[in-house]
């Protein structure tokens, strides 16, 4: 329960910022939260699998900026 509930929070974290794919994540994030208390989500592929995707793609399109590049990298040339 403890790594569960880590790995939530470290993914909380990481869309706690603004822009429109954190927020998606953000929900994704949630979702899977509030439906996990009343679901065990551990033999549904369904639900798995879009948490893994939705965390992933959001997660992934998240470290972009507007030009598609990260936004750690320099404007160097």
């Amino acid at each position: 329960m403890v790594v569960l509930y880590a790995i939530w929070i470290s993914h909380l974290l990481l869309f706690r910022s603004d822009g429109f794919v954190r927020w998606i994540g953000l929900l994704v994030v949630i979702q899977n939260v509030f439906t996990s208390f009343f679901n065990s989500h551990l033999f549904y592929f369904h639900e798995g699998w879009m948490y893994v995707i939705g965390v992933g793609v959001a997660g992934g399109m998240g470290g972009l900026g507007p030009t598609g590049r990260d936004e750690d990298e320099g404007s160097g040339s």
